[in-house]
């Protein structure tokens, strides 16, 4: 089994950032346990790239296990690719627009 490199979109490297800042600022150590968790996520994603369900055609979502985030995710030909993390409450209109953008 070959397994695809992850890469992350920027606009979801600022998603990271700002969540992990905000977590962070809520309590000293909490930023870095959202990155931990994040880092659990895409090993998963990377070891089973269709183990979680679509949410969009063509995209896939796996959630967090100690925050209440999905990392939004694609695989493309050569790559595994993670192009939102947003709260799990986003609206599916929200999911719907980050996918379409990157049809763009």
């Amino acid at each position: 089994m070959i397994l695809l490199t992850v890469t992350v979109t920027p606009v979801a490297e600022f998603e990271i950032a700002d969540a992990a800042r905000a977590y962070e600022a809520t309590r000293p150590g909490l930023g870095s346990r959202f990155l931990d968790d994040l880092r659990h996520v895409r090993a998963r994603i990377e070891q089973f790239p269709d183990g979680c369900p679509e949410v969009h055609p063509g995209v896939r979502r796996s959630l967090m296990r100690s925050f209440p985030f999905g990392v939004l995710h694609r695989t493309l030909p050569h790559e595994l690719q993670i192009i939102a993390v947003m709260p799990t409450k986003a609206h599916h209109a929200r999911i719907s627009a980050r996918a379409a953008a990157l049809r763009e």
